[in-house]
């Protein structure tokens, strides 16, 4: 397919940011419209779908599913999903999501989210704000560098000991995982950025009104966040910052990967 012609599933401002960056390049690109999806199918190469790709089961502020988007692609074709692995199409499906550099300008622009909420809502100065980052992947090693950047006083959590290595060789103090319960409280912020329940009740318990949780992590978070009235300290669900707080660098990202990928 030497000249793609692109769907694209916008259903957010980054989303329809990408589509512009597409048509900036010259690569013709339009919005899907679901009433008339068939005939939009008929007419393009390539489908780009949104970022998250799927919410309550269904193709993101859609009423499609992706098997339902399945049965009506063809062989020629190629869907771009998110952060979706392995999809069943009977064409050829890629992922930009998981893609390295992609992941690396993602988890920057979490970063900068996370920055823009920590000063919009503790409205102190930052080289007072100590803060726990719980995990040092690429979110939690970007997280780390921008806020220490600013000032802030960064203590990193980490389950694996070369994680806890590589925390100490970029200057930050380090600890581990398990020693989150014994030490949470004495944090201003926390950062959570672990895909799994790591936090139990006693050490949430803990935490009260001076104490802010940020949790970015996919579900199931870093606690039971069904249970958050049962605590005393400010909860954030920041989920999809990029989107969020830089839709244009978000959308571009999105757009250079899928052409890179062509």
């Amino acid at each position: 397919m030497n000249n793609p012609t692109y769907l694209v599933f916008a259903n957010d401002e980054k989303m329809k940011i990408c589509m512009r960056i597409l048509n900036s390049y010259g690569l013709p690109a339009v919005e899907a419209d679901c009433e008339n999806l068939t005939e939009q199918l008929k007419k393009c190469t390539d489908i780009i779908l949104p970022l998250p790709t799927v919410k309550d089961g269904f193709i993101a502020e859609t009423t499609l599913t992706l098997q339902d988007l399945a049965r009506l692609v063809t062989p020629e074709q190629r869907v771009y999903c998110g952060n979706i692995k392995n999809p069943e199409f009977p064409c050829k499906c890629l992922s930009y999501y998981f893609d390295d550099e992609f992941l690396t300008k993602n988890s920057e622009l979490t970063a900068q989210g996370v920055l823009r909420i920590i000063l919009e809502n503790l409205k102190c100065d930052m080289n007072l704000v100590t803060v726990a980052v719980l995990g040092y992947g690429r979110c939690g090693k970007a997280i780390s560098r921008l806020l220490a950047r600013c000032g802030f006083k960064i203590t990193s959590f980490s389950r694996r000991s070369e994680s806890i290595e590589e925390t100490k060789k970029d200057g930050f103090n380090a600890e581990k995982l398990e020693k989150i319960k014994d030490n949470l409280h004495r944090y201003d912020v926390v950062v959570n950025t672990i895909p799994f329940n790591i936090i139990d009740g006693e050490c949430l318990s803990s935490l009260d009104e001076r104490n802010t949780y940020i949790e970015i992590a996919s579900k199931p978070y870093g606690f039971d966040n069904s249970k958050i009235n049962e605590y005393k300290f400010k909860y954030i669900l920041a989920e999809s910052l990029p989107g969020r707080f830089t839709p244009f660098s978000a959308g571009r990202n999105i757009a250079e990967t899928v052409i890179k990928k062509e």
